[in-house]
């Protein structure tokens, strides 16, 4: 867990119990690490579960859909969302990937309801886009549902879902804050 850069709660297990964390490595090394953290005794947090796979290369995010017991993992430098199944924290598994589309590289995802958000930037331009998938036609292999493109999503920092009002904020290196309606 030296290098985990990237950090999430998630409900995993049958029935969605809470207290894990769920991290992945946000290394460029050709194999990164997903963890499981149990925190349900919060003065004694341990390793419950690992995971190492060669898609989580340049992982920038991960996303929990709590009703299906799983966990996405976007890896930037091979384009893959992979969809980790967490029903046994201690023991979680690969159930499937799907690849964005050749030149747009995933930066960003997240879950609202049964739609998986993925926010994607072309490589060598500032073009950004967000692509929603519908989680209900396949956990591993969702089917587009819709597509929005703009300017300057490449320059991303950082980046947050707000699902309770249907948007993305993104800040930029330019000093410059996106918002997005999904």
């Amino acid at each position: 867990m030296s290098n985990a850069k990237k950090l999430m709660m998630a409900a995993a297990g049958g029935g969605g119990p809470s207290g894990y964390i769920v991290g992945v490595e946000n290394a460029v090394s050709t194999t990164n690490n997903l963890f499981v953290v149990d925190i349900s005794n919060n003065s004694s947090p341990s390793v419950v579960g690992n995971l190492q796979y060669t898609h989580f290369n340049g992982a920038r995010s991960i996303a929990a859909y709590p009703s299906g017991n799983r966990v996405y993992v976007c890896g930037y430098t091979n384009r893959q969302i992979s969809c980790i199944d967490m029903s046994d924290p201690t023991s979680p598994s690969v159930s499937g990937t799907f690849t964005t589309p050749s030149g747009w590289n995933p930066i960003k995802i997240g879950i609202t309801g049964d739609v998986l958000l993925v926010y994607e930037h072309k490589s060598g331009d500032t073009d950004g886009r967000l692509t929603s998938y519908d989680l209900t036609s396949s956990l591993t292999s969702p089917t587009q549902i819709d597509q929005v493109t703009g300017t300057d999503g490449a320059l991303m920092q950082s980046a947050s879902f707000d699902n309770d009002n249907g948007r993305l904020w993104m800040a930029t290196v330019a000093d410059v804050v996106m918002m997005w309606d999904y």
